[in-house]
């Protein structure tokens, strides 16, 4: 996964979110596979569809309540990080 891909959630799966506390429980309905994911990987996972991954990590930044207190890198780092979880969990697709 590099900057300039987009993504988008993969719409071979029908999944089902619902919060549960700070986190989200997503349940694959086709495999019934459930992943626990944070604030941060839902809202990119909800936000994804078309965007780069650099302007998925613009968006989080710009989102953060505290960023001027923030290392951009940190939370870019951060940014890829979540985003190869969602791919790796197959919720998300490089177009």
């Amino acid at each position: 996964m590099v900057m300039k891909d987009c993504l988008e959630k993969n719409v071979q799966k029908k999944v089902l979110i619902e919060k549960h506390r700070e986190y989200y429980l997503v349940l694959d309905e086709g495999t019934g596979a459930i992943f626990l994911v944070n604030e941060t990987s839902h809202f990119l996972y909800e936000n994804c569809d078309g965007q780069s991954v650099e302007s998925l990590c613009e968006l989080l930044f710009d989102q953060c309540i505290d960023k001027d207190q923030l290392d951009k890198r940190t939370v870019h780092d951060g940014c890829t990080k979540a985003l190869e979880t969602l791919l790796k969990m197959e919720l998300l697709t490089i177009k």
